[in-house]
């Protein structure tokens, strides 16, 4: 018999005896009448964090904050996210696209509670503790710290700057370790529970990576194995389930004006935790198989219609181009009285927590000519003289050639054109491969969510590909190859365009 099992066979003779009692493993601070909840806080603290912070989010309506988390919010380090854009440059299309990471953080935060408290109201006996709740708020809280200006944009400069393979969910977990450091926030967080084992919980389920062994059955350190299914709450790797996702689809597709018929807050009301394999999962009820769909079939309109949107493609290559050359000019301070780059800030806590969106009005107001070459390219951008789209194609496969043999391949064919007064040269043209996505690359998502039946709510199955509709795409994802110009002027970009055309006839990805 499995542990589940007996706890919940013990949990279920215990409220046979009471007659009825509703004993709960986790009693919500939500859900003590006010004078017992002050009474409770007063307590545990005193002072400044001694009471929860109500803020009320267009999405989500009023949100209920513990002081742990005031506490992380009311830090330099986190009031940074207020100036970073949750969809970078997507504004410049889509003018409603103000949000920042900040209340994105907030709503993740909020959502991981509610999921917690649903289940723990229906399944007390899997001991899901008030500590484990707020150790998921923070994560949630917390996940997205390391994000540099633009948001995801910041990734992709540093791979034009020669930095690839930085990931923004391991500087949220260095981020959050500064943060507590310069602010002094282990005093707090050991006067509402939390110690440092706490601490790496947290920071496991950002990164989603154990901080154990990896040699060993179980190699997370900061929950056991009895509590696996919290890892998959914030970030969920496995299936792309979870409450991150349902945030930013549900925030994203409200500022950006896009309809979303997904419903986070009715799925959450249909999850269990079941055991899979001798690890314990969040499994969903068989009837929101539509409603899963929906959540990612939402997920890729947005990456079609506003992420990837070929317009705001080609104003994320014009400041990459204008970072790269403003770059060597931008110095941030650090802790050792030197200056670092913007590119090298991906490396010092210090400086990148000085890093955020303002640094497009940083250069445009510098009076240093080294950066005149990189305003200009800013100044097309407000002029909407933007690199103009040549020519696209939608791919299965990644191309496998670098940028730079195609876009030589591209211009050779100039040869078979008539005018040869001004060539294209290679630099002129940039190239962007993107993939959009279910959540998992080319896979379908669904083939490894579990769920569970009316019947039997403790049984957990995978939906068999019979019973699956016959109007899911074969393909659950593609990438789109698409082929700018740097120069606008009307003779490049009908050169260009005719290159492009001659190219993809003759390309074997055509």
């Amino acid at each position: 018999m499995s542990v589940v099992r007996k706890r919940r066979n013990s949990i279920q003779s215990e409220l046979g005896a009471t007659k009825g009692s509703k004993k709960r493993s986790c009693i919500s601070r939500f859900e003590q009448d006010e004078s017992s909840q002050e009474s409770t806080i007063s307590n545990t603290s005193t002072g400044k964090y001694d009471r929860n912070l109500i803020v009320n989010d267009p999405i989500h309506g009023h949100i209920e904050l513990h002081p742990v988390l005031v506490a992380i919010m009311d830090t330099p380090q986190f009031q940074r996210l207020r100036y970073i854009r949750q969809l970078g440059l997507t504004y410049f299309v889509f003018p409603g696209a103000m949000h920042t990471r900040f209340e994105h953080s907030i709503g993740v935060s909020h959502l991981t509670r509610q999921l917690l408290m649903n289940i723990s109201q229906k399944q007390p006996y899997l001991g899901i503790t008030e500590l484990d709740i707020l150790c998921c708020e923070i994560a949630g809280l917390c996940h997205d710290l390391g994000h540099g200006c633009f948001s995801h944009f910041y990734e992709k400069f540093l791979s034009f700057a020669d930095q690839r393979g930085w990931k923004h969910e391991n500087m949220s977990t260095e981020m959050l370790d500064y943060l507590i450091q310069e602010n002094n926030l282990m005093e707090i967080f050991n006067e509402y529970g939390l110690n440092e084992n706490d601490i790496s919980f947290v920071k496991e389920m950002i990164s989603n990576k154990p901080l154990g062994d990896s040699t060993n059955e179980w190699p997370y350190i900061g929950r056991d194995k009895e509590k696996s299914f919290l890892y998959d709450i914030v970030a969920n790797k496995l299936t792309g389930m979870d409450v991150d996702k349902w945030d930013y689809i549900e925030r994203d597709a409200y500022y950006l004006g896009i309809p979303n018929t997904f419903d986070s807050s009715r799925l959450m009301k249909f999850m269990r935790v079941i055991e899979v394999d001798g690890v314990l999962q969040i499994c969903l009820r068989d009837k929101e198989l539509n409603n899963v769909y929906e959540m990612y079939a939402t997920r890729s309109k947005l990456f079609r219609s506003a992420y990837l949107h070929k317009t705001v493609n080609g104003i994320e290559l014009m400041l990459c181009d204008a970072l790269i050359i403003a770059d060597s000019y931008l110095k941030f301070p650090t802790d050792t009285n030197r200056f670092v780059t913007l590119s090298e800030a991906s490396k010092d806590l210090t400086a990148f927590s000085l890093v955020n969106d303002s640094i497009l009005h940083a250069i445009m107001l510098s009076p240093d000519p080294n950066l005149d070459e990189a305003k200009s390219i800013i100044n097309r951008i407000m002029k909407r003289e933007l690199y103009p789209l040549i020519g696209k194609m939608y791919l299965v496969e990644k191309m496998v050639k670098s940028d730079v043999e195609i876009t030589k391949e591209i211009c050779s064919y100039q040869s078979q054109l008539n005018e040869l007064e001004k060539p294209l040269l290679p630099e002129d043209l940039k190239i962007e491969s993107l993939m959009i996505h279910f959540g998992m690359k080319q896979k379908n998502p669904i083939d490894k969510l579990y769920f569970f039946s009316k019947s039997d709510i403790n049984k957990a199955f995978l939906i068999p590909k019979s019973e699956l509709s016959y109007m899911l795409p074969s393909n659950f994802g593609e990438y789109i190859f698409r082929v700018y110009c740097r120069r606008n002027e009307t003779v490049y970009i009908n050169r260009a365009k005719d290159c492009f055309r001659l190219w993809k006839e003759k390309s074997s990805v055509s």
